[in-house]
């Protein structure tokens, strides 16, 4: 019966550091925030969009 007890703290405390540790990653690394025209050439580059779509959203943004 003690064991049940023990076994739930223990996991409870393994799910709780897996939590914070993801957590604290995630603020490790700041975040890059890309502008409108950096994420307008990317979508270019992969073909999402076409030429004239990109001209006109650029002219749009600028």
């Amino acid at each position: 019966m003690m064991f049940g007890g023990i076994f739930g703290i223990i996991l409870i405390i393994i799910v709780m550091y897996l939590l914070f540790n993801k957590t604290s990653e995630n603020n490790s690394y700041p975040s890059q925030k890309k502008s409108a025209l950096d994420i307008l050439d990317e979508e270019y580059a992969r073909g999402n969009i076409s030429e004239e779509e990109y001209l006109r959203k650029k002219k749009n943004l600028s």
